[in-house]
């Protein structure tokens, strides 16, 4: 259960507690603040304890994270036609996150908010995980190759080298080939 303050900084911290929590292979549920209310602690001051405990954190006002996220993009988005393609490509940076669970709603939502087919943009959200996924093994292979270049040139025994440099191709092969949880979605 994520509660952070209602105010912009606030917001971005959600959206960033999101993604960190979704890498984590954890569910994420937001408790927005109650209307009038800042933050938590002025939720305290204000309310007392009792009634802050029913009004912020009564679990079950609490809103699915890719939901949250998705209505949370459409609201900083601005009207016009740079709005619309803010809150695209801030779909397709972010939608890459939202796990499967959540990963329709949150299409649903935002492509209602486009007026453009959820499919366009699930395909787009997929072209963009593949390539992030693609762009983060190529930098751990070129990792990999440096440190072994220099293994190698310190004499170490040439079969042993071969044998791990399979092994680490073969790896890194068999990880390209497999679909991306997102992309499984």
């Amino acid at each position: 259960y994520l509660a952070f303050d209602a105010d912009p900084a606030g917001q971005r911290a959600t959206a960033q507690a999101l993604s960190l929590t979704w890498a984590e292979g954890l569910d994420a549920l937001v408790l927005p603040m109650p209307d009038g209310i800042k933050d938590p602690d002025e939720a305290l001051q204000l309310l007392g304890l009792d009634r802050c405990l029913e009004d912020l954190f009564n679990l079950e006002r609490a809103v699915p994270g890719g939901r949250w996220l998705a209505e949370h993009l459409v609201r900083e988005a601005r009207d016009g036609h740079e709005g619309r393609l803010r809150l695209r490509r801030q779909t397709i940076e972010v939608g890459r996150s939202v796990p499967g669970a959540e990963f329709k709603l949150f299409l649903d939502l935002v492509a209602r908010a486009l007026a453009e087919p959820v499919e366009r943009l699930e395909g787009e959200i997929r072209v963009a995980a593949r390539a992030a996924r693609e762009a983060r093994l190529r930098e751990r292979l070129a990792a990999w190759a440096r440190e072994f270049q220099g293994r190698v040139a310190r004499e170490q025994a040439l079969p042993e080298a071969i044998r791990e440099a399979q092994h680490t191709l073969a790896a890194l092969a068999a990880e390209i080939e497999q679909p991306a949880s997102q992309e499984a979605s």
